[in-house]
């Protein structure tokens, strides 16, 4: 499973509920369940308790099957994400959720059959697609799931980049 959370605002509260939903999910995975519904679930029955009102929660939360070829999400207010398949095509995945607030519905999961094996998937905060130093003709995932040199070449220029927000960008490659 994999998971990005992005808090509303900047500073200490948004900072300290991300971090209290990480320790969350991390009891909630250490009780060994691989039912990725009552995961989900059971991590936004937990998240109601302690977000505070008009606080909102931009997420995704993503299991990679076994046999590579099922994926389950549950995404809302984040950029899309990326998977490349064994015959190098590229799939967007759009949010399937709105952001979450304290009083909305618990967010609901999709499932993506691919055709084949997924080689890929690339999930990122908006932090890096609305950065005005970075040369997002060049440097966009969209491309990046394509050319893995390019993550490896824009983590080179990180330390150069005054980044007013958060970036985080996940490439898992099987």
């Amino acid at each position: 499973m994999i998971y990005l959370l992005d808090g509303q605002g900047h500073g200490v509260s948004p900072a300290l509920t991300i971090f209290a939903i990480a320790t969350n999910v991390l009891q909630i995975l250490n009780h060994k369940s691989d039912d990725f519904e009552y995961i989900v679930k059971t991590i936004f029955k937990e998240v109601r308790k302690f977000l505070a009102s008009g606080e909102q929660l931009s997420y995704f939360f993503i299991y990679i099957h076994n046999d590579y070829k099922t994926v389950d999400f549950a995404g809302g207010g984040m950029w899309p994400f990326y998977l490349k398949t064994e015959n190098n095509e590229v799939q967007k995945v759009k949010v399937n959720n709105l952001p979450f607030i304290n009083t909305y519905p618990l967010p609901e999961i999709k499932k993506i059959d691919l055709n084949y094996k997924l080689t890929d998937l690339l999930v990122y905060s908006d932090g890096i697609l609305e950065n005005r130093e970075i040369d997002i003709s060049k440097y966009h995932p969209k491309i990046f799931i394509k050319d893995r040199q390019l993550i490896e070449e824009l983590k080179e220029k990180m330390s150069e980049i005054d980044f007013i927000d958060d970036v985080t960008l996940i490439h898992y490659f099987n």
